[in-house]
């Protein structure tokens, strides 16, 4: 770290005052080293250097922290960046949100969600599918799906991948899956796609046939061992 800084003083005396890209290496470079105040440090000579500070360089932090797996700092930066942003379109914080979405807390992932609708954007698809993959209760999942439908009614390049994760949640996270996977199968052809000639979906299909082909092999096995000691 010492090192990078050393570097980055040569740079700026050379007259790299104005290279974010510069800024954002040693920043990264610090978190990484968990020299979190020397980052901010960074940052702060970054503010000064560089007018109109944007979105993406909150977004060094909100990464560089979310990775190491400081939720609550990122967080933090998080808040900073819609506090410090304002005078900017709020469509300029979505890979910002984006990004907490990805390392929040899993209980937090309601709150970033309305927090996106807070300052005026309708949470995009990489959102919600972010919110879809790492939520672990399938009403809410559900809830999500029919969210989507609702704020993206013309998510036509898209679509299939949003029922594809509905799939996905079906298999991992519902116990009777069995009529709604077939319910949510014959709608996506009711609507001209195509599920067995998409790769990640024919895979999902597979897997929810492996694992009811399972399920009925334990019922079988269960069974056998209650004759056995009825017997």
């Amino acid at each position: 770290v010492a090192g990078d800084f050393k570097c980055a003083e040569e740079w700026m005396d050379k007259g790299s005052r104005d290279n974010d890209n510069m800024y954002g290496t040693i920043i990264n470079t610090c978190i990484t080293a968990n020299h979190y105040e020397k980052a901010e440090e960074v940052f702060e000579k970054m503010r000064s250097c560089i007018p109109g500070l944007r979105a993406r360089h909150y977004a060094i932090f909100i990464s560089g922290l979310g990775k190491r797996g400081d939720a609550c700092k990122a967080e933090r930066w998080m808040e900073k960046s819609i506090d410090e942003l304002k005078h900017l379109p709020s469509s300029e914080l979505e890979i910002n949100f984006g990004l907490i979405l990805k390392y929040c807390s899993p209980d937090r992932l309601e709150f970033w969600l309305d927090r996106v609708r807070s300052v005026n954007l309708t949470p995009n698809l990489i959102m919600y599918s972010t919110v879809m993959e790492r939520n672990k209760d399938f009403s809410r999942v559900w809830e999500i799906f029919k969210q989507i439908k609702q704020d993206h009614r013309r998510f036509v390049r898209n679509k299939i991948d949003v029922y594809t994760w509905l799939l996905k949640a079906i298999v991992t996270l519902s116990n009777d899956s069995r009529d709604l996977f077939t319910s949510c199968l014959k709608e996506m052809e009711r609507l001209g796609m195509n599920p067995r000639g998409h790769t990640a979906t024919r895979e999902l299909i597979k897997e929810h046939r492996r694992l009811l082909e399972l399920k009925e092999s334990n019922k079988e096995e269960t069974g056998e061992a209650g004759d056995k000691l009825e017997n």
